[in-house]
């Protein structure tokens, strides 16, 4: 019996609990389905410590809490940490020999990939003859392309996913009217810098005063935030050119 008894106390249990829908951080209380769901998460709480011990395996399937979205905040968080330390070549390390158009395309897809929409073909050679066309970067030299050209094209590629075309060669032909190609990239990557540490803090402090209480709330928000960006860019552009 005795023997029994301490293998008995020794035992591990083995339970299983789900759909608990706790509001920890969401506004969505338990109450509201009548008085036996009062202070919901306190009768949990006390139960288990009345039942489940330190070596005891608890198995919870899912549905254990309402906020999901603390764990999609942290998701958006953790990638907006890992744009910021991806890093704009400065036009010091641009490669000082010209390079032909295959290496060209291949230098600026591993330099820029990580900032564009992973289904999103970004350069390609028909692209870049088009820029030339437009008029958008100056033309090869011998077939050849330089620093300049380097420069040009990885400005024009990160731009045109929130601007068209036109609007591109605007931006850049404006810059250039008062600086060099030099000067001009270098504050391209500063400035690039600056708004990535801006959308990070922004994420960081939504998640930590938990802003949103739906990761719908703030997709739509970023997405308005975007979207109103892209219209004063616009609108700034229209008055530059009156």
């Amino acid at each position: 019996r005795q023997h029994w008894k301490k293998l008995k106390e020794k035992t591990m249990a083995l339970y299983a609990i789900g759909d608990l829908h706790l509001c920890l951080g969401a506004d969505k209380p338990m109450d509201i389905f009548g008085e036996n769901w009062d202070n919901h998460p306190e009768k949990i709480k006390q139960d288990w410590i009345s039942k489940v011990k330190p070596e005891d395996t608890v198995i919870l399937p899912g549905d254990f809490s309402w906020a999901t979205y603390i764990e999609d905040a942290k998701k958006a968080l953790n990638y907006a940490k890992k744009i910021s330390r991806i890093h704009i070549p400065t036009w010091n390390e641009l490669p000082e020999i010209d390079l032909y158009m295959d290496q060209v395309i291949i230098y600026v897809e591993s330099h820029i990939a990580d900032f564009v929409s992973a289904d999103s073909k970004f350069i390609s050679k028909s692209m870049v003859n088009n820029y030339v066309k437009q008029n958008i970067m100056p033309a090869p030299i011998n077939k050849k392309y330089s620093k300049n050209h380097l420069a040009y094209l990885i400005m024009i590629c990160m731009l045109k996913q929130i601007l068209p075309l036109p609007d591109v060669k605007k931006i850049i032909d404006e810059k250039l009217k008062k600086n060099s190609i030099e000067d001009t990239f270098n504050t391209f990557g500063k400035l690039y810098n600056k708004g990535v540490s801006a959308i990070i803090g922004f994420t960081k402090n939504a998640y930590k005063n938990k802003n949103f209480t739906e990761l719908e709330d703030f997709n739509l928000f970023m997405t308005i935030g975007a979207n109103s960006a892209k219209l004063i860019i616009e609108e700034l552009l229209k008055e530059s050119n009156t």
